[in-house]
């Protein structure tokens, strides 16, 4: 998934040369996993972060993370048509985020499902 860092850095020497555009974040128990963020065409500085427990962890820092755009516009487009924009095709690591159904409701009054109009009827019958 392509994250944006909203944080963008540069690097530079004594004389104000640009030694680096972007930032490098290391993250991972021994920090095994380096995400340099680097401007793309649009100016963002984006990476690809593969690890969900990453891309979680990104994410919370609201104020320095995002999601691209483009991700977004992916999710938009699979939800319209039902389909994985990313199958068959997942090369880059991204993450394929699929929502779970959600359980039918029971009525508040603990009352089986249906118009309750039996449970009246046995009532008015008692």
């Amino acid at each position: 998934m392509k994250i944006i860092s909203k944080i963008r850095r540069q690097q530079t020497d004594k004389e104000g040369v640009v030694l680096s555009h972007g930032s490098v974040i290391e993250m991972g128990k021994d920090r095994e996993r380096k995400y340099h963020f680097k401007p793309d065409a649009d100016g963002h500085h984006v990476c690809d972060v593969t690890p969900p427990e990453d891309i979680a962890a990104f994410l919370k820092i609201e104020e320095g993370f995002e999601v691209h755009p483009d991700e977004l516009r992916k999710s938009k487009q699979s939800a319209k048509t039902g389909t994985d924009p990313d199958a068959g095709d997942n090369d880059d690591g991204a993450e394929v985020v699929k929502t779970a159904t959600q359980a039918p409701k029971t009525p508040k009054n603990g009352a089986a499902a249906g118009n309750g109009k039996a449970a009246k009827g046995a009532e008015a019958a008692a």
